[in-house]
Parts: C-alpha cells; sequence; structure tokens
C-alpha cells in the first residue's frame, strides 16, 4: 500500500525550498503546511480529494481546511509538489497538474471568495484572510516555475531573477495571473465585462436573478451562524423588498459524514436595484409541508442517490 510522502522525493524537496519562505509569510490557522499538518486532516485529505497524490507518493506541501465544523480539511484544497486538488462542498473532487495551470486568480466577489484556474475550475476559500490566499497563489505559481524562491532579488544574479522569481514577484503574478500585462486585451475584458453587467438584468428573468443572489445571501448567513450550507432545496416567493426564501438545510456529522437530520429556515431578504441581497432575519421554522420546491444541485444529488437505494 502506498502512502502519501513523509521523507520527500527530489522534486518535494526543490518543491519545500520553494514554499518556505512563504510559510513565515502566511500566518493563517485555516492554512497548514508540511510537515506540522495534523494526522487527522492527512488521513481524510488523502482518503478523499487528494486519494491520488497518496497513491504516487505525493508530499502534501499545504492544505487549506475549509470545514466550518471539523477541523479534518473534507473541505477545503492541497498542494503538492505535483498538483492542486480540492473539494468544495456539495461538488466532485476536483484536480490539475502544475504543469496544466495557465493562469490562476484569487477573486474576492461580494458573495463569495475563490481561486479560479485556467478560467474554468473554481475553488471556494470562504474562510482564511485574503492577504494569505493572495500569498497561496503566488505560491502555487512559483510552484509552476520550479525554482526556490529567495526573499530578496539582491540575493541571487539580475540575469536570473526571471528564472527564478522573488517572494514580491510571486505576489505580483498572483495579481496578474502569471501572465504579461496586456492594455489592449485589459480594457476589451473590462468593456466586456461592463456590457454584461449592463445586459444581464433585461436578459434574464428578474425573478431568476433575485432567487440566485437570495440563496447566495442566505448561505453566508448560514456560515455566520457557524453552520457550513448544505441547502438541498427552496422556496422563493419575490415581494416589494425583495423577497421571502425557505430552505431545507442538512445537517452533518463532518467527522464521519453521518446525516444528522434537515432543518428549516425562513429568510427575509432585501434585494436592491443592483442586485446586491442583505438578510434582513433568519428563522428557524417547523417542516413547511409540501410546497413548489426548487432541487439545488445537492438536492439533485441527494435524489439520485435515493433512487439509485431504490433500484437496489
Amino acid at each position: 500500500m502506498t502512502t502519501a510522502s513523509i521523507l520527500p522525493t527530489s522534486k518535494a524537496t526543490v518543491a519545500l525550498e520553494i514554499v518556505e519562505p512563504f510559510k513565515t509569510k502566511i500566518d493563517d490557522s485555516k492554512i497548514t503546511f508540511h510537515p506540522n499538518i495534523p494526522h487527522e486532516m492527512m488521513e481524510k485529505v488523502t482518503a478523499t480529494y487528494a486519494k491520488t497524490a497518496k497513491e504516487n507518493g505525493e508530499t502534501i506541501l499545504c492544505v487549506l481546511n475549509e470545514t466550518v465544523f471539523a477541523g479534518n480539511a473534507a473541505d477545503g484544497f492541497a498542494v503538492t509538489e505535483q498538483a492542486l486538488y480540492w473539494h468544495n462542498m456539495g461538488e466532485s473532487d476536483g484536480m490539475v497538474p502544475l504543469s496544466e495551470i495557465q493562469e490562476i486568480v484569487y477573486e474576492k466577489g461580494l458573495l463569495a471568495k475563490l481561486l479560479k484556474i485556467n478560467g474554468k475550475h473554481k475553488i471556494l476559500t470562504t474562510t482564511p484572510k485574503p492577504q494569505s490566499m493572495e500569498l497561496v497563489v503566488g505560491l502555487v505559481n512559483a510552484l509552476r516555475s520550479g525554482a526556490p524562491v529567495k526573499t530578496s532579488a539582491a540575493e541571487q544574479p539580475a540575469a536570473t531573477t526571471e528564472n527564478a522569481p522573488t517572494l514580491e514577484s510571486a505576489q505580483n503574478r498572483s495579481r496578474s495571473g502569471g501572465a504579461k500585462f496586456n492594455k489592449k486585451k485589459f480594457a476589451a475584458i473590462c468593456i466586456l465585462a461592463l456590457a454584461i453587467f449592463l445586459l444581464l438584468p433585461v436578459l434574464l428573468p428578474t425573478s431568476q436573478n433575485d432567487e440566485s443572489v437570495a440563496l447566495a445571501a442566505v448561505e453566508i448567513a448560514l456560515q455566520q451562524q457557524q453552520l457550513t450550507p448544505r441547502i438541498t432545496q427552496y422556496v422563493f416567493t419575490p415581494n416589494e423588498k425583495g423577497g421571502v426564501l425557505i430552505v431545507e438545510h442538512e445537517l452533518i456529522n463532518a467527522l464521519n459524514d453521518q446525516w444528522l437530520g434537515n432543518y428549516y429556515y425562513q429568510a427575509d431578504v432585501k434585494i436592491d436595484d443592483h442586485k446586491k441581497a442583505e438578510v434582513l432575519s433568519l428563522t428557524k421554522i417547523d417542516y413547511p409541508g409540501n410546497l413548489n420546491w426548487t432541487l439545488t444541485k445537492l438536492g439533485k444529488q441527494r435524489q439520485s442517490e435515493a433512487e439509485r437505494r431504490l433500484r437496489n
């Protein structure tokens, strides 16, 4: 049986040298570095979404724990000398080799904070500090380059500065995704983004927009109550202020993934003309009965699991 590497390979040794200066810069309880990753966390990560890393004998360089209740990083990501592995709550596991990462950026939206890889893969990063995630992006860019990062440009010859980036240059690359800045391309993207922003309310039905922003706002409100959002279905009723949202929320024991029951919440949500939502109240209620529920992605997954159990 193979295990995640504890004694690093030669490639992992170089990667650990790259990681070292970032360890002193990233001061965040949600991000843990080799060799100080707790045993329980390592076991959970390498038994689930980073199972391939364990099978390949890769070294887990750092882990982000995105799980709210437990400290085992069941949700989050892991970085090795070969790849980036992750799991978002309610979604399938993800993995992309470092050699295939063309662009990685950290986005701080109104409703979510995430890492975006190659413009398509998204890793939710709600719990760590924003400055920590910017440094993590710099770390991944440095690992992509494959050269140890110096803490100062003065420690290396000027001719090799491009090949062995400084910690400062890695942070700068994190803001641009590791690509050279192109003014014309940037201007075109800004114009396109503005056009989409102006046309979106016209192209999409208002109720659909209101549903999505209300649902995202309620997920944040649940997180603020120390609950990991696991909404399976919901009912949205629009009104003059915005709308009333009733959600079904499943409670899971993060230590053993045991289902503990479904709970129901009613939220009064205010939505302004710019589609910014504010939860005015969030109340736990009894089962509201058979309503015209709309399934979330997690709800559809649970429905498929139930149908599969019935067939078997």
